[in-house]
């Protein structure tokens, strides 16, 4: 009995030790885990009409190994010239329903100097024998890689087709998780507006949705592109002063005197230090930093997994 009381002593005590020492790494690794958070930049690129060519002999339009090309000027919201140059290649027939077809997309965008360069692959679903994705429709593609002032570029691409025939590509450029800024984020030729995503659980309570912890930073004279959430998002002002202003749906707003208020379609609110703003999946909206002072705000947002924390609108 002495034996079995004398090594259960021991182990206890080599779990206190054990548990001492990782409090002590955990000490050290912490701030270091805290610094490696993900950021990323918005750089919209915007052209005219797509009409694609169809480079395959003898074909109808619509069968497997069809090639089309397109390459056409572009344009940045800095005003920057560029070139889009990409090839689609058809890979499923009325897939995944009838008169549809998917095809893999390789997008090259160009900006300035042809060695600075976003390349954009994937796979999207077009109509039937159209040649491009349907107007007022939009797919989304990963960042793959990039070169010159792009080098290491990651993140996904969102590409709409608008109702007017234009096009616009919004580039989430992401950096890594080595508590710095990637080149191609820190180069490119964006609002400026960072997302740093300090945290994320999957809550047992709510299955199949990713709970996550968010810090904006708008520069001043910066304007976000209006979007919407895929899920809820609570963000609350902790600095600066943003004009938000609902699109489509309602907004609700705390004030930081205890008012609260309902902002529908077409509303304007100036939200303050200290206010917070609670955004529903229906919820279109965008804010504006019109003032001289960096505004930057905390968000708690849950989504379903693997959906982008925002969906740009036309």
């Amino acid at each position: 009995m002495r034996t079995i009381v004398e090594m259960r002593q021991k182990y206890l005590g080599f779990g206190f030790v054990l548990l001492l020492l990782g409090c002590l790494l955990w000490s050290t690794w912490a701030p270091a885990l805290a610094a490696g958070e993900e950021h990323e930049t918005v750089v919209t690129v915007t052209h005219g009409a797509a009409d694609t060519t169809l480079a395959s002999p003898n074909s109808d339009g619509h069968q497997l190994g069809d090639l089309r090309v397109v390459s056409l000027p572009t344009q940045d919201e800095s005003g920057q010239r560029g070139r889009l140059d990409s090839t689609l290649i058809t890979t499923g027939i009325d897939t995944p329903g009838p008169g549809d077809e998917v095809r893999i997309g390789q997008l090259v965008f160009s900006f300035g100097s042809a060695g600075d360069q976003i390349y954009v692959g994937g796979t999207a679903v077009y109509p039937g024998k159209g040649s491009t994705i349907a107007p007022e429709s939009s797919a989304i593609r990963p960042i793959l890689g990039g070169a010159g002032k792009y080098q290491g570029a990651t993140g996904w691409c969102q590409t709409e087709h608008l109702a007017d025939g234009s096009w616009r590509h919004i580039f989430h450029l992401t950096g890594g998780t080595t508590g710095q800024e990637s080149q191609a984020t820190q180069a490119a030729p964006s609002t400026g507006i960072i997302r740093s995503e300090l945290g994320n659980a999957l809550p047992a309570t709510a299955p199949g949705q990713t709970l996550s912890l968010w810090h904006y930073s708008i520069p001043a004279g910066s304007k976000l592109i209006p979007h919407k959430h895929p899920g809820w998002q609570v963000a609350r002002i902790i600095a600066g002063q943003l004009q938000y202003t609902v699109v489509s749906g309602e907004a609700s707003v705390l004030h930081n005197d205890g008012r609260k208020e309902q902002i529908g379609a077409g509303g304007v609110v100036m939200l303050n230090t200290g206010d917070s703003v609670v955004e529903n999946p229906a919820l279109e909206h965008f804010g504006a930093n019109l003032g001289p002072a960096e505004v930057e705000i905390y968000a708690a947002s849950i989504f379903e997994t693997g959906l982008p924390p925002a969906i740009t609108m036309p």
